[in-house]
């Protein structure tokens, strides 16, 4: 036993009880339930769905346009369902306001300008429809200079 300050910490050595029963892994619950799949695919399932898309090396964003990304990381092959998802997302410009759209339409509290980077969670929506798009009236240039300078970050949440 282990103290200090008036708080105890027991070390087990041992851990005494009963032997559990033999029961079907959660995969053989699965199958057993008519779903297909090998083990792998059954793991791969349970990671949660991470897309990563970015920009490196300067670009002119024109009005109402979105930022050219290209898909740097996927933890899986994403889902083709809608779902929902917690989107960070940065775009580093010398002028020029930024904000989420899904589906074409702007997200409330997304809006932001310059080099900062957000967080939003955007519900019931395909993760292609969330882009991040120039909102002002002006063209407006990223600063790449071989960083980063702009990305979406998804993950899925339920």
């Amino acid at each position: 036993m282990y103290s200090r300050g008036g708080l105890k910490t027991v070390l087990i050595r041992e851990l005494k009880g009963q032997k559990g029963l033999p029961e079907l892994s959660a995969y053989k619950v699965l199958l057993k339930e008519g779903n297909v799949g090998t083990v792998d695919d059954f793991y791969n399932s349970l990671l949660p769905e991470e897309l990563y898309y970015s920009h490196t090396g300067g670009q002119i964003v024109q009005p109402l346009s979105c930022v050219a990304l290209e898909l740097r990381y996927s933890s899986a092959k994403p889902k083709k369902t809608r779902g929902n998802y917690l989107v960070n997302y940065f775009a580093n410009a010398e002028s020029g306001c930024f904000s989420l759209f899904v589906a074409g339409l702007e997200q409330p509290l997304t809006c932001f300008s310059g080099g900062c980077t957000a967080t939003a969670v955007v519900f019931d929506c395909f993760y292609e429809e969330i882009l991040l798009v120039n909102n002002s009236d002006s063209p407006a240039a990223l600063k790449g200079k071989g960083e980063t300078d702009a990305y979406l970050h998804f993950r899925r949440i339920r």
